[in-house]
């Protein structure tokens, strides 16, 4: 029986801990990653695509079919949470909301996709001039996952 309520002592008191220790609503500590909403901000140029130890870009010779698809300058409005996708390898541009959660930025189809998630990127890394994101979501046609596009700013 001491024993028993040995236990649940100190499984009350180890749960008390932990719920004051916990993050409340007010808390103002936020952990945006990486690359912060301001840093995102303003016209990102494709430089290259990384995919399997292999770089491309617009002028590479036998490019594989439908890989310049995820190709694309990038200019981010943090205002409205828009991105003018701009593909690199021929003129055609749209505008896409985003979502960012710490190191994943989401661009939407708008319609494309039934406004389903569009492309999905993880920041691998930000220097403030260059940016590096993993593709990790596209539409499935292109298949191109897991590469890494450079963009310089």
């Amino acid at each position: 029986m001491k024993r028993a309520i040995f236990l649940a002592s100190i499984i009350f008191v180890a749960g008390s801990f932990f719920a004051n220790c916990s993050k409340q609503d007010g808390d103002t500590d936020v952990d945006e990653g990486l690359i912060t909403l301001a840093d995102l901000e303003g016209t990102w140029n494709f430089v290259s695509y990384n995919f399997g130890g292999t770089e491309y870009n617009c002028s590479t010779f036998g490019l594989p079919e439908n890989m310049n698809q995820g190709f694309a300058n990038l200019t981010f409005n943090n205002v409205a949470m828009t991105a003018l996708r701009v593909n690199d390898c021929y003129v055609h541009s749209v505008e896409l909301d985003f979502t960012k959660d710490k190191n994943t930025i989401s661009f939407n189809g708008l319609g494309y996709v039934n406004n389903d998630i569009y492309y999905t990127f993880t920041v691998m890394s930000c220097d403030g001039n260059q940016l590096k994101l993993r593709l990790d979501k596209m539409p499935v046609i292109y298949n191109y996952l897991g590469g890494t596009m450079t963009l310089m700013k």
